[in-house]
């Protein structure tokens, strides 16, 4: 039998497969230019085109989410291998005037690319957390090489590009096309979600430390427990803490895609308006120039989106789990660093020259908030349903991107009219698109400071009100040793007093000691990890600090039981003892 950590090796392997040809979609500046030359397509309808794809990605989520939470992920992914394959191939043969032109037909082969991709996508990051759901504190890193992956897809096929096709974009349509089918197909055959190890479900309590350990922060440890919710469904959408979400990643998403969509366009202007001086170079030459800056240029969104995935993964598990700091403020990050790259583009770039500087700040600004999010999703609102969920969430980029988008192909059409040859020279043509991208950068950063504020306070009120209204004292020795009598199957002082032996709760219902066997489990203080609290290891894996949150639906039963195993105030060698069912109570 195949070891469980040669099925997540082969699982992950898959999913970074597919994420690796998942993020097509981020490759449309690299033949979005010749594609509208060839075809004769006008600025809105190129970002019409543009925008299908992310439509097609980001719009389809909750659909597919429900797909691979219900009907698995190798299923959903081979048909995305199919479908992407086909999209592009179509798309080719447009492109090569083999089929009929037109960008509502380019536009529905990009939507179902998009739809595929979304496909693989999710299903990839949903198995990668559904295996990793014990693992909280390393899912953000675990999410993000993947995700990384995903942002370095572009990149890799228009290094491709430049060195093997150049400016034959039928080849290189078709070539994509074979690379995204394949990889679909392959990693669809590694890509499973483990089923969970049979464990038992256990009680961990500590003699060391109190039932409520208040952090080095200042809040109670349990806080993480409350974002762990099974949230879904309308319930997501009635959530004020997924509004809020939402709207950010509905700012940056949008902003930043519509950079990604129409950098060819800006790179273009830039590129003539350097030229018109000058001698210009034959329309060959140009073509291969402009064809090399914006495979420049995508390469760098591409390479720093992938940092930013990475690293935001990483940090965020850093600065989690040691200095207390919460996932949210990398989206505040996300916000300024696309805030500073549209100001630099919109009103500092007047050349090529420091363009790049724009393109590495937006590509990273990208990274950084679509690493983050699925993490912060899957921990606000749980892993069930996370395809779900971050579907859902993912409809606030798609969004975004069509109303910025349409923002810069309405302003750069106009400024292109005043021009006899319809060529627009210069960074007029798109400036004043990033007045309103800067805008919305501007009120991202505001709604997440807002959400940072809201849930910081939010989480100080319960703690204070765990520790004026449920404190507990220290479990002492005779009640934890009672407690390994019914590990031992010896029965215990189930009781009104510590001093006594009755197998009968408050109800005077009989407690069978079998029923707290292999459920508790009392550590010394060379195993205990964290530091007191208590801790269920629930049958599936997770790890919890919340009494109630491994037994909603297998345990019930025993865990009222526990409940009812009242141990009040009595008299022992160690001094009073408090009652702890009250405080059981609160943590249900």
């Amino acid at each position: 039998m195949v070891s469980r950590k040669i099925k997540f090796g082969l699982s992950y392997f898959g999913a970074l497969l597919i994420c690796s040809a998942s993020g097509t979609q981020y490759l449309f500046g690299t033949y979005s230019t010749a594609l509208a030359d060839k075809l004769d397509f006008s600025s809105v309808e190129i970002n019409t085109i543009g925008s299908a794809a992310n439509y097609g990605f980001f719009l389809s989520g909750p659909f597919f989410g429900y797909i691979i939470d219900n009907y698995g992920t190798r299923k959903t992914c081979l048909v995305s291998s199919f479908v992407i394959f086909t999209s592009y191939f179509l798309l080719a043969l447009t492109y090569n005037k083999i089929l009929p032109n037109g960008f509502l037909l380019c536009s529905l082969y990009l939507l179902f690319m998009g739809m595929a991709s979304a496909a693989g996508y999710l299903a990839s990051l949903t198995a990668v957390t559904k295996n990793l759901a014990a693992a909280s504190s390393k899912r953000g890193i675990a999410l993000g090489a993947p995700l990384g992956l995903f942002g370095l897809s572009a990149f890799i096929l228009s290094q491709i590009n430049s060195h093997f096709f150049k400016s034959n974009v039928y080849g290189f349509l078709i070539f994509v096309a074979i690379w995204t089918g394949l990889g679909h197909f392959i990693g669809a055959c590694f890509l499973v979600i483990i089923p969970p190890s049979p464990v038992n479900e256990v009680v961990v309590i500590s003699t060391k430390m109190p039932l409520i350990h208040k952090s080095s922060n200042g809040l109670d440890d349990r806080h993480e427990l409350h974002e762990q919710r099974e949230i879904c469904g309308r319930d997501l959408f009635q959530n004020g803490d997924a509004r809020l979400l939402f709207i950010a990643i509905l700012f940056i998403g949008g902003t930043g895609l519509m950079y990604i969509n129409n950098v060819g366009s800006i790179i273009k202007s830039l590129y003539l308006a350097s030229i018109v001086n000058h001698q210009p170079p034959s329309i060959i030459q140009q073509r291969i120039e402009l064809h090399r800056l914006i495979n420049f240029h995508v390469s760098l969104i591409s390479i720093f989106s992938c940092v930013g995935r990475i690293t935001s993964g990483l940090f965020s598990d850093v600065a989690k789990n040691i200095y207390k700091l919460r996932r949210l403020w990398f989206i505040v990050i996300a916000g300024l660093l696309l805030l500073i790259g549209n100001v630099i583009c919109g009103f500092m770039v007047k050349g090529l020259n420091i363009l790049w500087i724009a393109s590495t700040l937006v590509g990273l600004g990208c990274g950084v908030m679509f690493g983050i999010a699925p993490t912060i999703t899957s921990e606000w609102f749980g892993v069930r349903k996370f395809g779900s969920n971050w579907g859902f969430i993912s409809y606030a980029p798609a969004i975004g991107g069509q109303l910025f988008n349409l923002i810069f192909g309405v302003n750069f059409d106009y400024h292109r009219k005043k021009y006899y040859h319809e060529e627009c020279f210069g960074s007029s043509c798109y400036s004043t698109a990033f007045y309103f991208s800067s805008a919305g950068n501007v009120i991202s950063i505001f709604i997440s400071l807002g959400l940072l504020f809201w849930r910081h306070k939010r989480d100080k009120i319960r703690w204070r009100w765990i520790r004026e209204t449920e404190y507990v004292r220290y479990i002492q020795e005779e009640v934890v040793e009672d407690i390994m009598n019914f590990e031992r199957g010896g029965g215990g002082s189930c009781s009104t007093s510590v001093d006594n032996n009755i197998s009968n709760d408050v109800n005077g219902n009989t407690i069978d000691p079998g029923t707290f066997k292999n459920k508790v489990h009392v550590i010394t203080e060379e195993e205990e990890s964290e530091e007191g609290q208590v801790v269920i290891h629930k049958q599936h894996g997770i790890i919890s600090s919340d009494i109630t949150e491994a037994t909603k639906e297998d345990n019930e039963g025993e865990i009222q039981k526990l409940k009812n195993c009242e141990i009040n105030s009595g008299s022992s060698n160690y001094g009073s003892i408090p009652p702890v069912k009250q405080s059981l109570n609160y943590i249900h």
